[in-house]
């Protein structure tokens, strides 16, 4: 697959195409072409998600490799190996790992389809959605080896005025669909963080379109 072709192969199963493939497949491997892949990824993660049936989203960690002086160049980063729910908290938004990462399972494709749009970062789209189905985890072990350079997409985004109305509009559609989904456990807490993301969305764009 080709770099950054995962997004689009994301959007599109998204989107509805490749149901062929995902009626043979329960688990779903985003990658790119320049990535390295530890040899037994695919057995690891596929191993976790056929012992965990509650987990929606897996991820894994990764070392990223810097170019420097024409070279490629590891960083040494340690990991303990273990198994971490990602909890439903005020930070739900942020924080998502990049999708070359994820092991997706097609039923959290399939629940959220109906909320999808184009225009949604498909990873943090994913991340969030795991989230508020309480079925977002990682494995705290570096699974593969990324990449970093100009073409990443994580090295392309933006926070002006007009990337944060956007943000904020796609996050309360997403709050949205959770307060109002029978996928979605409720209680107390969660109602109430989901609430008050909504006031802070509101009140902000308000702020923000006024200027």
């Amino acid at each position: 697959m080709k770099k950054n072709q995962y997004g689009q192969y994301l959007k599109d199963v998204m989107d509805g195409k490749y149901q062929e493939h995902l009626a043979k497949n329960d688990l779903v491997f985003p990658c790119d072409q320049d990535d390295i892949w530890e040899r037994n990824k695919i057995e690891k993660m596929s191993a976790i998600m056929e012992e965990n049936e509650n987990i929606q989203l897996l991820s894994s960690e990764y070392l990223p490799i810097y170019e420097a002086g024409g070279q490629m160049v590891e960083t040494a980063e340690k990991y303990d190996c273990g198994l971490e729910k990602i909890p439903f908290d005020s930070h739900f938004a942020s924080g998502n790992k990049p999708g070359c990462v994820m092991c997706i399972r097609r039923g959290l494709i399939e629940k959220t389809r109906n909320i999808w749009e184009d225009w949604y970062p498909h990873d943090a789209f994913l991340w969030t959605m795991a989230i508020f189905l309480d079925g977002c985890y990682v494995i705290h072990e570096p699974l593969i080896r990324y990449r970093r350079h100009a073409g990443n997409t994580t090295n392309h985004v933006t926070r002006d005025k007009s990337a944060v109305i956007l943000s904020l509009k796609r996050n309360k559609n997403l709050v949205q669909w959770a307060m109002n989904s029978q996928e979605v456990f409720s209680n107390k807490r969660k109602d109430k963080t989901l609430k008050d993301f909504l006031v802070y969305a509101n009140l902000r764009l308000e702020l923000l379109e006024e200027k």
